[in-house]
C-alpha cells in the first residue's frame, strides 16, 4: 500500500479505507511503528533466530544511536520469555560483556541490544588489516584490534568510525607474532602479527609481563606467541621460541 494524494477515493462506499486522510494516516502510524519500536524496515524483516538480543535500559547518561555498543548490567525483570529479557545497559566500565544496539535510544529509555549473531556496528577502525573488535572502556563504538570477542565480516575501506558488519561471538583471543625490538622482561615493544597470505599486516604493542620472574628479554627477529586479555585491554607476550 502507498500514499494516495489528497481527495483520492479508496475502495467501494462501504470501505472504510476510502479516504486519502485515513490512508495516510494508516500508512504514517506504520512508518512510526517501525522507526521506534521495530528498528526500522529492514530490522523488521530480519529472520527469525538471526540475531539474539534483550531489552536494554540506556543508562549511559547521553542518547545513543544504533550500532553503538552498551555493557550489560543488572536485570531488571524475572521473565523467561526471550523477548521480555531486560537489563541495564551503560558504557563499559568492567569486563562485563557487551552488545551493540539495534535502535536509537534516548537516554534512560529502551531498546533493542544484540547479544550474539550478525549486526552492524559503529566501529573506530583503527588499522584496515585488523580482523576483530573489542569493547573499549567508556567508549560507545567499539574499536578494532587483530583480536577479541566479535569478528569483523565486512567493512569500508580507510580507518576512522565506519559501519562494519560483525559477528557477535565469533571470538579471537591468540596471535602468532614476530618480534621487531628486544623486549625487556616486565616491558613491552612492537611485534608484527602474523597473518595468513598478508605480507604486511601490522602490528601491535606487545606486553611482556606475565610470569616473566627471572626472565631473560627477548631478542629481536623471534617468534611469539600473543594472547589478547580483554580485561586489560592489551596484548601480552605469552610464549617465545628459543633464540
Amino acid at each position: 500500500m502507498e500514499r494516495v494524494s489528497p481527495g483520492t477515493r479508496v475502495g467501494g462506499r462501504s470501505d472504510p479505507l476510502r479516504s486519502a486522510r485515513v490512508v495516510n494516516n494508516v500508512l504514517e502510524a506504520k512508518d512510526y511503528y517501525l522507526r521506534h519500536f521495530a528498528g526500522g524496515q529492514q530490522a523488521a524483516t530480519l529472520p527469525s533466530g538471526q540475531i539474539s538480543w534483550v531489552k536494554a535500559l540506556n543508562s549511559s547518561g547521553a542518547n545513543r544511536v544504533k550500532g553503538e555498543a552498551l555493557q550489560i548490567g543488572a536485570l531488571q525483570t524475572t521473565a523467561y520469555e526471550p523477548q521480555n529479557i531486560m537489563v541495564d545497559g551503560d558504557l563499559r566500565s568492567g569486563i562485563g560483556p557487551c552488545g551493540v544496539l539495534l535502535d536509537d535510544v534516548p537516554d534512560g529509555k529502551w531498546g533493542r541490544l544484540a547479544i550474539w549473531g550478525p549486526v552492524l556496528a559503529q566501529v573506530d577502525v583503527i588499522d584496515e588489516e585488523h580482523t576483530h573488535i573489542y569493547f573499549k572502556t567508556s567508549d560507545a563504538n567499539p574499536q578494532s584490534n587483530f583480536g577479541g570477542p566479535a569478528r569483523i565480516i565486512s567493512k569500508p575501506a580507510g580507518t576512522g568510525l565506519k559501519t562494519c558488519l560483525i559477528c557477535l561471538g565469533d571470538a579471537l583471543y591468540r596471535r602468532k607474532g614476530h618480534t621487531v625490538d628486544d623486549i625487556p622482561a616486565d616491558g613491552s615493544g612492537t611485534v608484527n602479527v602474523r597473518l595468513h597470505n598478508i605480507s604486511d599486516p601490522g602490528s601491535v604493542e606487545a606486553h611482556y609481563n606475565h610470569m616473566t620472574a627471572n626472565l631473560a628479554a627477548i631478542a629481536a627477529d623471534v617468534d611469539v606467541l600473543l594472547q589478547w586479555y580483554d580485561d586489560e585491554e592489551r596484548w601480552v607476550i605469552e610464549a617465545a621460541e628459543c633464540a
